[in-house]
């Protein structure tokens, strides 16, 4: 999976022009949060990360910004000083 640039034309939401004015420094990932694609809590991506920073002996947790629209909601990662977002 590719960062999509900022002036990608494939994903017109709300949130993400909201968004993205705000935070130019975010890195997007052009993925999407299906639920159901998990057979487990475990295999969430938030616990995965986690885990993976347990693992990894790494003491600084992420932050998180979430904020929704009708059914959306968008989340930015913040970790080790850098932004992370899906485009979705």
């Amino acid at each position: 999976v590719q960062p999509i640039s900022k002036t990608d034309d494939t994903d017109k939401s709300k949130l993400k022009r909201k968004h993205d004015e705000l935070d130019e420094d975010v890195i997007t990932m052009r993925c999407a949060f299906i639920k159901s694609n998990f057979p487990s809590d475990t295999e969430l991506p938030k616990s995965r990360l986690l885990k993976w920073l347990r693992d990894n002996k790494r003491k600084e947790l992420p932050a998180y910004e979430t904020w929704g629209e009708d059914k959306l909601f968008r989340s930015i990662l913040t970790i080790d000083g850098q932004k992370y977002s899906s485009s979705f």
